[in-house]
């Protein structure tokens, strides 16, 4: 994500906080995407939104 240094960062160590192991993962300037399991993906969300101030 061109601008905004550690986003990518922060995914990761989110996940590996609530030991969310991450499949595969990619980046563009505009994106970034990370694969999981499905079981994991709820805990996921909630942890990035709290991690992003998105709640």
């Amino acid at each position: 994500m061109s601008g905004l240094p550690g986003v990518t960062s922060k995914i990761v160590q989110t996940l590996a906080n609530k030991q969310i192991p991450i499949l595969q993962s990619a980046d563009s300037h505009r994106t970034i995407w990370v694969l999981i399991q499905n079981e994991h993906l709820e805990t996921a969300l909630n942890a990035l939104h709290v991690a992003f101030q998105l709640e």
